[in-house]
């Protein structure tokens, strides 16, 4: 019988398992709470726990390389504060409404792409203010207090004229609304961003820098040592 004495409790109960049940965990995403991705997830508490219907609600931008773990932060905030049922068992409160981006951004396209999220499938060749009334209605009616927007710099594959119709929709859903909003992207978005001087205002930049050598990436590495090891 293997000795699983050098392994914590979790990695030897897990080290135990059948084979196949270990590759399966092996294939499971992990959160790894590094320094900055830590100070990302109270950043984002600290706005959704900001005063509601902030006349000029703060709006974070989350910016990165591809792969830098921004969908990730994303992902476990969105878990963090997940969809339930209103006190009174009549709807479903969305506290952190998560979307993307569409590859084509247009307006037409975010509005179906925010009501397909919210549950509600529409045709894309709808009105764009049919789109517009139905999703505020339903963000309110379900309680939305953040909008998470991934891949932001999508946007820019769109026309200039495009371009500063969708940065007016999120500037008007931000004041129509009075929530916050949350962007993520990589350095593109950032200048995407800053082609709206209200937007540039009122979005506040937060780097997620590479790894490099350091605290962090030895804790990174010693969590992937205890998975390989944890799976043999």
């Amino acid at each position: 019988m293997v000795n699983f004495n050098h392994l914590s409790p979790e990695a030897s109960a897990l080290a135990m398992l059948p084979s196949m049940e270990r590759l399966a965990r092996l294939k499971m995403e992990r959160w790894i709470g590094y320094t900055r991705a830590n100070q990302a997830l109270s950043k984002l508490q600290m706005l959704l726990s900001d005063e509601p219907g902030k006349l000029r609600p703060q709006n974070l931008l989350i910016v990165g390389a591809s792969n830098n773990g921004k969908t990730m932060i994303a992902e476990k905030f969105h878990r963090m504060h997940p969809q339930q049922i209103s006190d009174d068992g009549e709807h479903e409160v969305i506290p952190v409404l998560m979307m993307q981006m569409p590859a084509e951004a247009t307006v037409n396209r975010f509005y179906t792409a925010l009501l397909m999220k919210l549950g509600t499938p529409v045709g894309f060749h709808s009105r764009n203010n049919r789109h517009e009334i139905l999703a505020l209605q339903l963000m309110r009616a379900v309680g939305v207090r953040m909008l998470i927007i991934d891949e932001v710099h999508n946007l820019l594959g769109a026309t200039a004229n495009r371009q500063r119709e969708l940065l007016n929709v999120l500037r008007f859903i931000g004041n129509e609304l009075r929530i916050p909003i949350v962007c993520l992207g990589i350095r593109d978005a950032y200048l995407a961003i800053r082609s709206d001087d209200q937007l540039e205002n009122r979005f506040h930049p937060l780097l997620l820098p590479r790894w490099e050598l350091g605290e962090d990436f030895a804790r990174l590495m010693a969590s992937i040592k205890g998975r390989l090891i944890s799976n043999r």
